[in-house]
């Protein structure tokens, strides 16, 4: 009824019905679970002993990608919600950090070879995988433009972490950000005008920012509220941003319009941690 009730005054597609993916560690445990946008109703998919890190869906909801250590070595696996199936996409290397293009066909992802990281792009299946930059550098955290087209990524070969953006094949890198020394993990709006990022300050303290894509215009979303806020996740209609925060003193989930103005923990305990959390597509 929520949904119905905002389509109806904006036009626009609501998210209520959507879920929330991320990465409890409770323990020993790494847990993937998923939880509605309120923070209510949390279900554990996936329990495991190893390491799990930065889950991402894919458009049609369907199945999501994460990086485990199940092998000893970070390597890009993919859960089906279905049957709870959990499958290695076998790809050489230590890869991680994937996510679906907008149509679900391919998989952009990190592959560390020697000392440095690139960027790498696969079909789904995990066939056909070709590199796309080259620098001597590392190129880490891809995401894709809303259309496909492009893909923006954080690389240090500037001398310090920086967001760049490039076109699928890898072809026209083009740096973004200039202020600051440390920017990191882009995801562009599902609006195509913004990326939102993590920076680290001069106090050590991460918050996060959006910068337009065509003339790098940066706005703060987070300030003087806790240590650590990482890992922005945008809603499928662009309107809101859920991100990690440490803020209380322990890892926590907060939603928030994209400048910062109204913030919400929706999620968090003491006794676990909450980090890479990831909105699910429009059902």
């Amino acid at each position: 009824m929520s949904d119905e009730v905002f389509r109806y005054y904006t036009r626009e597609p609501g998210v209520f019905s959507t879920r929330i993916a991320a990465i409890r560690k409770v323990n020993d445990l790494y847990q993937l679970i998923t939880v509605d946008v309120d923070g209510r109703n949390p279900e554990v998919l996936l329990s495991e002993k190893d390491i799990l890190l930065l889950p991402a869906w894919r458009p049609d909801g369907k199945e999501m990608l994460l990086t485990s250590y199940r092998s000893g070595r970070p390597e890009i696996w993919v859960y089906r919600l279905s049957d709870h199936s959990f499958r290695s996409l076998g790809h050489r290397g230590n890869s991680m950090g994937g996510e679906y293009s907008p149509d679900g066909k391919r998989i952009a992802y990190c592959l560390t070879e020697g000392a440095d990281t690139h960027i790498w792009v696969m079909n789904a299946d995990g066939s056909n995988a070709r590199r796309l930059t080259r620098d001597p550098t590392i190129d880490v955290s891809p995401f894709w433009s809303p259309d496909g087209t492009r893909i923006t990524f954080t690389s240090d070969r500037a001398g310090t972490p920086q967001l760049y953006v490039m076109a699928a094949d890898g072809s026209g890198v083009r740096r973004i950000t200039f202020q600051g020394n440390y920017n990191q993990t882009p995801i562009w709006s599902p609006r195509g005008d913004t990326i939102a990022f993590t920076a680290r300050d001069e106090r050590k303290v991460f918050d996060l920012f959006l910068v337009t894509v065509d003339r790098g215009v940066i706005t703060r979303i987070t300030q003087d509220q806790g240590r650590t806020n990482e890992d922005p996740s945008y809603a499928p209609n662009g309107r809101l941003i859920v991100f990690r925060t440490d803020r209380n003193g322990y890892g926590q989930l907060v939603v928030s319009d994209p400048f910062g103005n109204h913030q919400t923990v929706i999620l968090g305990s003491e006794d676990a941690d909450l980090v890479a959390p990831a909105w699910g597509p429009l059902r």
